[in-house]
């Protein structure tokens, strides 16, 4: 793995665990096998969902219609309805029609777009890393990221913060947009590449979390996760990982029963996204073209991250720290810890005087940065 994050380049440690890289495609192929391989699952393909089944407050299945055209409505009876239906879902107004508020949002408007090529590197031009970060900064509302692919192809995908920044899908467009951010190795890599098929493009506007957790009323046999109840800036890759955090809280919750089965899950959630929703909203709200400001608290935090940062760019203990931090396996708390603090004043004050007392990158970064 290559990592520039807020420019500060991570060393090359062993972080502790394994990666597993490959196309979205095929993870969500392996996953698909393994559900139908279940005894007792029917998957139901081309098939929409046009409403709940309100029977006096409660929710008892779902309205449902094929796809295909001529299809009919049905009715499809359940004793609890999971939804995970993505960002886009209707929930909220299903609760409304049912009598029951919609839930509070919280947004944090990034206007990002990403333009994403396949490519086949040069064999060595990258040595033999697999994964490269080049994260956009406040100075920079651009970034790269790469992950190499089954059959040794790479996904590489510019990013960029703000109409001013959008990346382009051309080839040669894409190619200069990318040395623009990337290190001049991954760059070249990148020019001398062969494009394998064309570049396409996804606009994120603004990242939403759902407030279910803070309903007093919400009716029975209706659950909402995933991006249903919070939505990701995708660059930061959370998303997935929270969904299956959740499913592992729901697991938790059903062997306890179902009776107030909703309260105990949203309250279970909560722990997981609150991690990844600090994590990503921190990283958005340091760029100057998202318009938002975060509570003076959020924002000491983050000048405090960034002087962690520049720490780990020197020391292999805090980058282990901060892979197992954003990776989701430890607590945010972990980097907050005051023995982490020490550690971290401890490695800038060793640098900079190595250095000759020369400013280290968390100077430069503005006070609108976030935790």
């Amino acid at each position: 793995m290559r990592f520039d994050i807020g420019g500060h380049v991570l060393p090359r440690v062993g972080v502790g665990s394994d990666a597993a890289v490959s196309s979205r495609p095929v993870i969500e192929s392996l996953l698909r096998r393994g559900v139908r391989a279940l005894g007792n699952v029917t998957i139901r393909d081309e098939v929409g969902v046009s409403g709940l089944i309100d029977d006096g407050g409660r929710v008892a299945g779902v309205r449902a219609i094929g796809r295909a055209a001529g299809s009919r409505e049905e009715t499809l009876t359940a004793d609890l309805v999971v939804v995970g239906s993505g960002r886009g879902g209707k929930v909220p107004a299903w609760l409304e029609a049912m009598g029951y508020e919609r839930p509070t949002e919280e947004r944090v408007e990034v206007d990002i777009m990403y333009a994403s090529r396949i490519l086949r590197l040069r064999p060595g031009a990258v040595g033999d890393d697999k994964i490269i970060l080049n994260a956009a900064r406040p100075d920079r509302a651009r970034g790269v990221a790469a992950i190499v692919e089954e059959g040794g192809e790479w996904n590489v995908t510019l990013y960029g913060y703000g109409p001013e920044h959008r990346p382009p899908t051309e080839h040669a467009d894409f190619v200069a947009f990318a040395a623009a951010v990337a290190d001049p190795e991954f760059a070249a890599a990148i020019a001398q590449a062969e494009p394998v098929g064309p570049g396409h493009t996804h606009g994120y506007p603004a990242s939403v979390r759902r407030r279910y957790d803070r309903r007093r009323r919400f009716p029975e046999g209706l659950l909402v996760m995933g991006d249903a109840m919070c939505s990701f800036n995708p660059v930061y890759g959370q998303g997935m990982t929270v969904a299956a955090l959740e499913a592992v809280e729901l697991q938790r919750c059903l062997r306890k029963g179902d009776e107030r089965l909703a309260k105990r899950f949203f309250k279970a959630a909560r722990g997981p996204v609150e991690h990844a929703w600090k994590l990503s909203t921190g990283g958005d709200l340091a760029m100057p073209q998202v318009d938002a400001v975060a509570p003076l608290p959020d924002r000491l935090v983050g000048r405090y991250l960034d002087r962690f940062m520049t720490a780990a760019s020197h020391d292999g203990e805090l980058t282990r720290m901060f892979f197992e931090v954003t990776g989701m396996i430890a607590p945010v708390t972990r980097l907050l810890s005051p023995a982490t603090m020490l550690r971290v004043r401890r490695v800038n004050r060793r640098h900079a005087a190595l250095a000759g007392g020369v400013e280290t990158p968390a100077s430069r970064v503005p006070t609108k940065v976030a935790a």
